[in-house]
């Protein structure tokens, strides 16, 4: 709730300032385009964008998801004009007002059953030797620990070749595959807890905090 708190607020100060520009323009719709990286996109973006749209009916929202790298370029492109994204892999712009957000916690997670939740243990090199869905670009921060871990993994036995294994930008797709094999996907809890809860999924018992938004 704090999070969809704090980016109303930004969008609240937007549209006081469409607001000043519709008296002009006498009342009409307004646009309003939101590019966002898909994580944040699918863990707050759209559940703000639903509580905006009774707040300020005559807004209407586009929401442009990708991966959080393209990002910048869409907002100086002016193709959005608010961008939501994980800073951990952006360059500084002097040109972009920033409002940093709560960051979103990350899990591991697996379909029930899997056998990674039959280990008495279980570290990173066992979670990457199993087939790994993510996106196409993680920002360093990511990826430094992951390639850290398939190399232990790959001195230890014979983890899956591919890394990964299947690339895509939505979480919540990568989600609904689990169910059809033994991968492995990283999502925030605010995209897994439904299936968590439902018993679909399960998290591992594995985290730092890296494994965040």
């Amino acid at each position: 709730r704090a999070l969809l708190a704090e980016a109303e607020d930004i969008l609240g100060r937007l549209d006081r300032v469409e607001r000043g520009m519709a008296e002009v323009r006498g009342g009409q719709v307004r646009d309003l385009s939101i590019m966002a990286g898909t994580y944040a996109l699918e863990s707050i973006g759209m559940a703000a964008a639903m509580r905006m749209l009774p707040l300020y009916p005559r807004v209407r929202v586009k929401l442009l998801g990708g991966n959080w790298a393209d990002v910048p370029r869409a907002l100086h492109a002016r193709e959005a004009t608010v961008g939501l994204l994980g800073l951990r892999g952006a360059e500084p712009d002097a040109g972009l007002e920033v409002e940093p957000l709560r960051r979103q916690p990350g899990v591991f997670v697996v379909r029930a059953g899997h056998p990674l939740t039959r280990l008495p243990a279980v570290g990173l090199p066992d979670i990457l030797s199993w087939p790994f869905l993510f996106i196409s670009r993680a920002p360093q921060a990511v990826q430094g620990p992951m390639a850290a871990a398939r190399e232990v993994a790959r001195a230890a036995g014979t983890p899956h070749a591919a890394f990964p294994a299947l690339m895509h930008e939505s979480p919540t797709v990568a989600l609904a595959a689990l169910r059809h094999g033994d991968a492995v996907a990283a999502l925030t809890v605010a995209v897994a807890l439904p299936a968590l809860r439902a018993g679909i999924v399960t998290a591992l018992p594995w985290r730092e905090p890296w494994v965040s938004v």
